[in-house]
């Protein structure tokens, strides 16, 4: 009897003076913010993230090999345009030859003669039914369609940037988030190897905390892997030992207006191209359309000749005519081939134009409901952090909750605010693939076109 009252008293003291220590550690591991609802990253405004991550998105797209790639084709699609407007202009050619002969006859050597000659040919379209005319407006519509893909290029390389970045602040919140819970149980697993020094039969307790505790180290590694994948992601996109000079982690709430993003779909740059290649197929297929009629041009020729003593210089000049009575339906295969591929565009065009439209709708409510649900999470977080301390309270001081109260108060407060910071980046992404379907990422970054 008296050794059970003496080891009530001694489990008592050791418990009281862990109040005074432990809690207050417990208490201080929580988010340097004004409140405990406050999310683990800052919130800034739109221009401020934007002008953030406006350095590291010229950064990747100016290392990119894709759009460095696109720009080129681009490029090429111009030269073939200067190609086909160049048939507008007259065609000048020159030929010359300079011919010695010689020979036997009966065995008797002839004299050698040499012919030297020159000659000068200009000629030019006369009437061609609009043929050369489409033929440059096809390549036009296909310059188009190619700066539109490296614009195109250039925006997904920046896309993948900001969301890479995004993602690096979001588990390194996580990290944070875990490694101020795993600290939290550091304390509770020192309290309790104290009292399980004085009571034995409290060393389930002690098991459970180290548990708790492992599983929480655990999260934390796996949050740190996670920065560690993305920034070797990071690495390829923006060079060597960029990650450390990123911004610091910071997330806006700005979602644009529904119906603005919706006309800005009707606009956006995959849709253009789109346009851009049935116009090109229409073009292509009007051009082989007026091929088939008779073909009219002119032509001025002009030489000159000198053989041994003998000069003879002459001219000609003239206009043509040329038609193709048969060619084993051909051209009619190329047109009726150029016609469906402009409809099968403008279909495409259709799809894409219907998806990108549910798409934007979907993202928005996405975008709208994770910040809603942030602010959720903020409310119950308030609630969690009062349970959370009369919890730690009433154990330490009062002895009327067990440890698995403790435990399941921190596991679910410091869960909580993982699901906050999940719910704030989620809104995030969505916001920015949102902008991306619409006007453009560029342009919200606030970059040039380039």
């Amino acid at each position: 009897m008296a050794m059970a009252l003496i080891m009530v008293c001694a489990n008592a003291m050791t418990t009281t003076a862990w109040a005074s220590s432990c809690r207050e550690a417990l208490w201080r591991a929580q988010p340097d913010a004004a409140t405990p609802s406050e999310p683990v990253v800052p919130i800034v405004g739109e221009r401020d993230l934007a002008t953030a991550w406006r350095p590291l998105a010229e950064r990747a797209a100016e290392r990119s090999n894709e759009w460095g790639a696109a720009r080129l084709l681009a490029e090429a699609a111009q030269h073939d345009l200067r190609e086909t407007e160049a048939g507008r202009l007259p065609q000048v050619g020159l030929t010359g030859n300079l011919v010695g002969a010689g020979g036997r006859v009966d065995g008797q050597r002839r004299d050698a003669t040499h012919t030297a000659s020159l000659g000068v040919n200009v000629s030019g379209r006369l009437y061609d039914w609009g043929r050369l005319d489409q033929l440059a407006a096809w390549r036009r519509a296909q310059a188009d369609s190619a700066r539109i893909g490296s614009d195109l290029a250039r925006e997904q390389v920046m896309l993948a940037t900001v969301a890479a970045v995004a993602d690096l602040s979001r588990y390194r919140a996580h990290a944070q988030v875990y490694a101020r819970y795993a600290q939290s149980l550091d304390c509770l697993v020192a309290s309790l190897e104290q009292i399980v020094a004085v009571d034995r039969g409290r060393g389930s307790e002690l098991l459970q905390a180290r548990k708790t505790r492992a599983q929480a180290e655990l999260a934390r590694d796996v949050a740190q892997a996670q920065v560690r994948q993305i920034g070797l992601r990071l690495e390829k996109l923006l060079g060597p030992g960029y990650e450390t000079r990123l911004p610091q982690a910071a997330v806006t709430r700005w979602v644009p207006e529904r119906e603005q993003v919706l006309q800005g779909v009707d606009a956006a740059p995959e849709l253009q191209q789109l346009r851009a290649q049935a116009e090109a197929a229409e073009r292509l297929a009007a051009s082989i359309e007026a091929g088939r009629k008779p073909q009219f041009f002119w032509s001025v020729n002009g030489a000159d000749a000198q053989q041994g003593e003998t000069r003879v210089s002459n001219w000609q000049a003239g206009v043509g005519v040329s038609y193709a009575l048969y060619t084993g339906r051909a051209d009619e295969s190329a047109l009726l081939a150029a016609l469906r591929r402009a409809q099968a565009t403008r279909e495409q065009l259709e799809g894409v134009l219907a998806t990108r439209r549910a798409q934007a709708a979907e993202l928005h409510d996405a975008a709208t409901t994770a910040f809603e649900r942030a602010d959720q999470y903020a409310l119950i977080l308030r609630d969690s952090e009062q349970v959370r301390r009369a919890t730690i309270q009433q154990w330490a001081q009062l002895g009327r909750r067990s440890l698995f109260d403790v435990m399941s108060a921190e596991s679910e407060h410091f869960n909580l605010q993982v699901a906050q910071v999940n719910a704030l980046y989620d809104g995030l992404l969505s916001t920015l693939q949102l902008q991306a379907l619409g006007p453009g990422l560029p342009r919200w970054l606030g970059l040039q076109e380039p």
